[in-house]
Formats: C-alpha cells, structure tokens, sequence
C-alpha cells in the first residue's frame, strides 16, 4: 500500500522538469522516500531524484509481504 500528501505545488514543479528531458522514468517506492531515476532518450542526461519521506505531510509505503 501506498499513501501519501504532499503540498502540489512543488511536486508539480519536479514533474515538469523531468518532462522537459525525458519519455519514461522508473520510481521506486519504499518506507525511506520516493527515488527516480531517468535517462533522455539521448542517453547524454540523466536525472536522479530522491525524495525522502520527511518532505511529505504524510507518507506510508506498507510493503506487501514484508
């Protein structure tokens, strides 16, 4: 399960930098944060992202199994 609030703003912001430069992304999701990671088609930039689990109003990654 994952849920999570986090002002909009900011996360719209990051968002559209990632779409400036890149198609697809891949996110992980853990009890730590949110990271990802995305190369440009290119393959000449990348972008690498971590956002912790303290910059959200609130945040829960219950993982299946664990």
């Amino acid at each position: 399960m994952f849920r999570a609030a986090i002002q909009s703003e900011p996360l719209k912001n990051i968002l559209r930098a990632l779409r400036a430069t890149v198609d697809e992304v891949r996110v992980k999701l853990d009890e730590t944060g949110i990271r990802v990671r995305a190369v440009d088609p290119a393959n000449v930039a990348m972008d690498d992202l971590d956002l912790s689990a303290s910059a959200f109003e609130s945040y829960d990654a219950t993982l299946e199994g664990s």
